[in-house]
């Protein structure tokens, strides 16, 4: 019993493994805009409907480190140039979760491991002048021999203001998740975003709102700058809720056939790390 109840108050330190992964910038260009950019029409991840811009096809693979030690890696594909579509698998997990009694010892009992995998697939379509796009997604997480099960969908509107400004409005993470031993909620987030293209040096501005159940109210504002066929991004985000800012940093090159990409998080809690992704993308 007394370690049933350690793996529940563990469970507790390590819930980024849970439902709440679905929140985590799960490739380097989303961590860069720091999960914002619902007007950006450039990362489907972060608005469903972007995927109605993707005009080269391509095949990407991730590698992420996230806040405590949790790593991750992601597969993603992009197809039909007239129609885009999105597919992507992902894993996330920690492998050097201590095991501990209620009385306090100076070894652990053991070690034991947790991970979440994730698929999704996305879609999108125009109407009127706005483009709307869907996301599906199935999530499966373990604890120990604790698991649950998600299924959960996005979506996601823009529209075009003028040549220069573009919103965007995003619901996330409606759905359903099961387990028999875990407590799990999926972390509903409704955000509205704008975006400038500013044209003196060809950069584009963007301010997000999010609001989630497990966040608060986050406000987001970055820049894009492209130079040639190299990009660079920074976003600033801060949640009053629970007082924390962060500037993500990032840059994207493209030549050919190949891309890469990698971005950077900073924050003030230096104990969680520091958590940066990677990104190498094929062309075809």
């Amino acid at each position: 019993m007394r370690k049933i109840v350690s793996l529940l108050i563990m469970f507790s330190a390590v819930w980024t493994i849970g439902f709440q992964a679905l929140d985590i910038t799960n490739d380097a260009e989303e961590m860069s805009l720091s999960g914002a950019g619902i007007a950006l029409n450039i990362n489907p991840n972060v608005n469903p409907s972007s995927i109605l811009w993707f005009e080269n096809p391509y095949i990407s693979f991730s590698q992420t480190s996230w806040f405590g030690g949790v790593s991750g890696q992601k597969m993603q594909l992009v197809w039909n140039r007239k129609s885009p579509k999105l597919f992507y698998i992902e894993k996330l997990g920690l492998d050097d979760i201590e095991l501990r009694d209620e009385i306090p010892q100076d070894e652990p009992l053991g070690q034991f491991g947790t991970y979440w995998v994730s698929t999704r697939i996305t879609t999108g379509y125009r109407f009127s002048g706005f483009d709307f796009g869907v996301s599906l997604r199935g999530s499966y997480t373990r604890l120990y021999h604790y698991s649950a099960i998600a299924f959960s969908a996005d979506f996601g509107i823009t529209k075009k203001l003028s040549n220069l400004v573009n919103t965007g409005l995003i619901i996330k993470n409606l759905g359903y998740c099961y387990s028999e031993s875990l407590r799990n909620h999926l972390p509903t987030t409704v955000g509205f975003g704008i975006s400038i293209d500013e044209p003196f040096v060809s950069s584009t501005v963007f301010a997000d709102v999010m609001f989630s159940d497990t966040h608060g109210i986050v406000g987001y504002s970055g820049i894009i700058i492209p130079i040639s066929k190299l990009k660079l991004i920074s976003a600033v985000e801060y949640s009053s809720k629970l007082e924390h800012l962060a500037i993500s940093s990032g840059f994207s090159f493209s030549h050919r056939k190949w891309g890469l990409q990698y971005s950077i998080k900073l924050h003030s809690s230096e104990v969680l790390g520091i958590p940066h992704s990677v990104d190498i993308i094929w062309y075809y």
